[in-house]
């Protein structure tokens, strides 16, 4: 869910009314003022509802535009959608009589966008992130992914690199300090990784964890699997993974113990598979 700028209102929902009939699926609107549809010189194009009476029955409708020929005086509204957030036949499509009262109000699709937004803000603010590479990682003693540099790319950019075979079990490990507004649930990641051979099969990774605290034992059981799959396309490409699946982390504190692997018994592509960074994402207490 991603943040949408709403659009600007009209004070006290200024009115004007249309010129013509206005047929079901029209694309174009016109009215008696375009000035109503514009507030600082900027143009108004969603919360435009319509409002008109059928023998005793009186409609209202949510449109939405794109432009207006004019920017006060009579003139037409174009790239009209009507009908726009109806349920059913509430706020359907219909055709409008000449005269028909039209303004900029607070409608069902702008309440809609207000919603969306908390919602999209709320998110932004319950996840938290933290970016490892390749230099703030433990290389294990036993089992060690391959760590190297280079060789240098012919525009002579370098980059650190941890490479894992797809013939050996290799490991790369991070005791990471968590921040402190992290709620101790789950985590997941995202992988950037690479390769130098021949694209086209499929590499994938997983990750394991656990939390310790004061007076807890560092030779902790890792936790349960978080894993993504991810194809490689081309060689020297930076590849960035979809977010995992979900990491239990087990134990309890803000010290993280976690560690990276190739599951290379359950991927298909047979070239070494760099691994150049890792973000994390984590819930946060608010």
């Amino acid at each position: 869910m991603t943040y949408s700028a709403l659009p600007k209102g009209k004070r006290n929902s200024l009115s004007t009314n249309t010129t013509a009939i206005v047929a079901i699926g029209a694309t174009i609107v016109p009215v008696a003022d375009t000035a109503v549809f514009h507030r600082g010189g900027v143009l108004i194009t969603k919360g435009i509802s319509a409002r008109f009476m059928n023998e005793t029955e009186i409609y209202t409708e949510e449109l939405t535009i794109t432009a207006a020929s004019t920017t006060s005086g009579p003139g037409n509204l174009t790239g009209v959608t009507k009908g726009f957030g109806a349920e059913g036949t509430n706020g359907a499509d219909r055709e409008w009589p000449s005269g028909t009262e039209i303004a900029v109000k607070y409608t069902t699709g702008i309440h809609d966008m207000v919603v969306d937004n908390i919602a999209a803000l709320y998110e932004a603010l319950i996840f938290g992130y933290l970016n490892l590479t390749i230099l703030q990682a433990i290389v294990p003693d036993n089992n060690a992914a391959t760590v190297g540099q280079g060789p240098e790319l012919g525009n002579g950019v370098n980059y650190a690199w941890a490479e894992f075979s797809h013939s050996a079990a290799a490991r790369l490990q991070w005791i990471v300090p968590m921040p402190a507004d992290w709620n101790g649930g789950t985590l997941t990641a995202i992988i950037g990784w690479t390769c130098t051979g021949t694209a086209g099969g499929t590499v994938k990774w997983t990750l394991k964890g656990y939390r310790v605290g004061d007076n807890a034992t560092l030779n902790a059981t890792l936790g349960t699997l978080g894993s993504v799959t991810d194809t490689f396309l081309a060689a020297n490409y930076l590849h960035v993974s979809a977010e995992s699946s979900a990491l239990t982390v087990g134990g309890s504190g803000n010290l993280l113990l976690l560690e990276l692997i190739r599951d290379y018994a359950n991927d298909t592509d047979t070239d070494a598979a760099r691994f150049v960074s890792l973000r994390i994402k984590y819930g946060r207490t608010v």
